[in-house]
């Protein structure tokens, strides 16, 4: 026996966590060991969890008999709530039946060398308790549940006419229970336990003071489905799953989440990066009026009009004001147009009808903003599309120019291309055999991507160019990131990545990769976050994966907050110390906003070590560029 149980305590949580074994058939499972300590971090959280009077974590390493001894002598010296708390290994018996693994288990012996849900049950029966709650976040976990329901054992199926027994599990039936992958364990819960945590620890606005989990496993099983993660399951008798198990932290006003949980602080010693956004557009836009040189300023105006109108797009309209002439106006409205047609599809369209009809800018935004509206907007995106090839028409019968020429082609084939793949093609045949053509298939290709994904990935993939390849599978990926053809996708973006960057450090690839994947992964996340994370992880020992990384926490921070700080991390690993503002002040600015979901204070640091990067050396043109593009960075809504 390793514990001594000297007097009986009315309300007790045992809690069991199995973060290592020495069977190499099961594997480390770190994550089992952080989330015991979160576990146990609300449980002793008086505000939150005010009813245990004790809490036992059980060690591990101990042998499985003894362990049983255990948690029946506790069960049984437990007068009125008894919560078991379990989170390793779960593995089947040939007949089925589950166990629960500790350090020592062998899956030749496994009834002898574990924890057979049968003989805990035992125990909850015999504990005179009268609310006992059992949380198993292992795999398998869901067979408790149907042995309590009468579809196993006759013993377990007699604990459901046992008053006062509520289970709950992290996986339905024989289904296997998620956990962050390799190193990310090193600071993450399991996905099941971090979800609950959180949930406890953030409370639900509009329902009662305190949380039962009648209240609580709804929302439960909506956050982990919303992340594409095994769904929990639950069994309650009479009145168990009634029982107020945690406060409401939502209706406490101006309450402070735990570090590592998802929720702002209330009160800050500094500015966090949310905050400075106007700040930040204000000198920028204060900064391009003040610019003596035409031409910087025009090559600025440029840069910075997509990110600032992303930022602030009531501000950056400015833009346009401070614009001297057509060409420089042109360079500010298109840019803009792009940044809003995933957010704002009129607007866009509005600020496209100001660029005059003669330039060619006009055609090509069209019918990039045609695509990029297609799923959301479909009509607006089939009337842009006929008016990109209806300005295209007279180009296309009387320009001389081959450039011009090209330029029209490239416009008209990816508008037709988007209802009518066959058209677009045809169209392309078309255009003359220049460097521009290869282009010109990417922007078909992602056209095409539209309504048939497989023609457009075989369309990409017979692009002799290496960027445009690298382009046009990107591209296509954005389109379809719904479905599970982004990661095959992905995959070839990445090998074509890594072939290019052999003869070339610096290429446009990198940059149409790192501009496309903030929409992949907004898009992927909500449905499947393990594609997320895998796409992510196709750029190793190279700044996108740092970028991802930071971008992968902002985004999961409002449904898997435990995850956050791991991705940022391991993010923050990653930058040098003294880091080049190209590479890196995006993923700094990323930091800082992902922080600023989890611990203040991190946030803050990095949101002052990313301005500095910003301003540190650079020349007017460089500073507006780079505070411009914190400034989106941190106007972005999760």
């Amino acid at each position: 026996m390793t514990i001594e149980v000297t007097e009986s305590v009315r309300r007790h949580a045992i809690l069991i966590g199995v973060p290592d074994y020495q069977h190499e058939s099961y594997l480390p499972l770190r994550a089992a060991g952080n989330s015991v300590a979160a576990m146990r971090q609300v449980l002793e959280d008086a505000e939150l969890c005010d009813w245990p009077d004790k809490i036992t974590v059980l060690d591990s390493r101990a042998p499985a008999s003894e362990l049983l001894v255990d948690i029946e002598d506790l069960a049984e010296a437990t007068t009125e709530v008894l919560l078991l708390y379990y989170v390793g290994h779960g593995d089947l018996t040939r007949r089925g039946e589950l166990c629960l693994t500790v350090r020592g288990t062998r899956p030749d012996r496994l009834r002898n060398t574990s924890l057979p849900w049968e003989s805990v049950a035992e125990c909850l029966q015999a504990s005179p308790a009268g609310v006992r709650i059992t949380i198993l976040d292992c795999c398998f976990a869901g067979r408790a549940i149907e042995a309590l329901s009468g579809t196993e054992s006759t013993l377990l199926a007699n604990l459901t006419d046992v008053r006062g027994i509520y289970t709950l599990t992290a996986t339905m039936g024989n289904n296997v229970a998620h956990v962050p992958r390799g190193e990310l364990q090193e600071h993450a819960c399991t996905s099941f336990t971090d979800t609950l945590v959180g949930l406890m620890r953030e409370g639900l606005p509009g329902k009662p003071t305190k949380l039962s989990f009648e209240v609580l496993f709804p929302e439960l099983k909506r956050r982990l489905q919303v992340a594409k993660l095994p769904l929990p399951n639950q069994r309650g008798t009479d009145t168990v799953a009634h029982f107020p198990f945690v406060a409401n932290r939502a209706l406490r006003p101006g309450a402070v989440a735990s570090p590592g949980h998802g929720q702002r602080t209330t009160s800050r010693a500094a500015l966090l990066p949310s905050e400075r956004v106007d700040g930040l557009v204000d000198e920028c836009l204060q900064t391009l009026r003040e610019m003596e040189s035409p031409a910087d300023r025009q090559r600025t105006l440029s840069n910075v009009a997509e990110v600032l109108t992303a930022a602030d797009p009531a501000k950056a309209r400015i833009l346009v004001e401070l614009a001297a002439n057509e060409a420089e106006r042109v360079k500010v409205l298109a840019p803009m147009a792009l940044a809003l047609a995933d957010i704002d599809q009129l607007r866009a369209i509005e600020l496209i009808d100001l660029i005059a009809d003669r330039h060619p800018v006009k055609y090509q935004t069209m019918a990039r903003a045609a695509v990029l509206m297609a799923t959301a907007r479909p009509r607006e995106s089939q009337a842009l599309a006929a008016a990109a090839i209806r300005l295209t028409s007279r180009v296309v019968t009387d320009s001389n120019n081959e450039h011009e020429f090209g330029l029209a082609i490239d416009a008209r084939a990816t508008a037709a291309a988007i209802t009518d793949p066959d058209r677009g093609e045809r169209l392309l045949r078309s255009m003359p055999s220049t460097g521009s053509r290869s282009w010109a298939m990417s922007n078909v290709a992602t056209a095409i991507a539209v309504t048939d994904p497989e023609r457009a990935e075989r369309l990409a993939n017979s692009i002799a160019e290496s960027d445009a390849k690298v382009a046009a599978l990107i591209g296509i990926a954005a389109v379809i990131a719904p479905h599970r053809r982004t990661e095959a996708l992905a995959d070839a973006a990445a090998a074509t990545l890594e072939q290019v960057e052999r003869g070339r450090p610096v290429t446009r690839a990198v940059h149409l990769i790192g501009t496309a994947l903030p929409r992949i992964i907004r898009v992927v996340v909500p449905r499947d976050l393990n594609l997320a994370e895998y796409i992510v992880r196709l750029f190793p020992e190279h700044p996108l994966r740092a970028h991802g990384l930071a971008r992968l926490a902002r985004q999961i921070a409002g449904f898997a907050p435990g995850f956050v700080t791991g991705y940022l991390t391991e993010a923050e690993e990653m930058v040098p110390v003294r880091p080049h503002p190209r590479d890196f002040l995006g993923t700094m600015a990323l930091l800082a906003a992902g922080w600023s979901q989890v611990r203040a204070a991190d946030a803050v640091t990095f949101a002052n070590r990313a301005e500095i990067l910003a301003r540190d050396g650079a020349s007017d043109p460089e500073r507006v560029t780079n505070l411009a593009l914190l400034a989106a960075r941190w106007a972005e809504r999760p």
